[in-house]
């Protein structure tokens, strides 16, 4: 196996092991709420669609969304 796909292979399993932690983590409600609900806002942005920007930028555009998630898709590699 090249360096490419072991790579590949860490952070796909990094990403799997994250996203199971956050699954199996009991969802607490914020207090006060009146239906026990929790809100969760999730935000996905396409680096490729941005090439103009800098990361500065990216975050400056997505800071007063007040994400909880950022998923970015077609991040150039470095």
């Amino acid at each position: 196996m090249n360096q490419p796909n072991i790579m590949r292979a860490i952070k796909s399993a990094l990403i799997v092991a994250l996203l199971a932690t956050l699954l199996a983590q009991p969802a607490v409600a914020e207090s006060g709420t009146q239906d026990g609900t929790t809100k969760l806002r999730v935000v996905a942005y396409n680096v490729a669609c941005g090439q103009w920007a800098t990361p500065e930028q990216i975050a400056g555009l997505l800071k007063p969304l007040n994400p909880d998630i950022v998923l970015l898709s077609e991040v150039p590699k470095p």
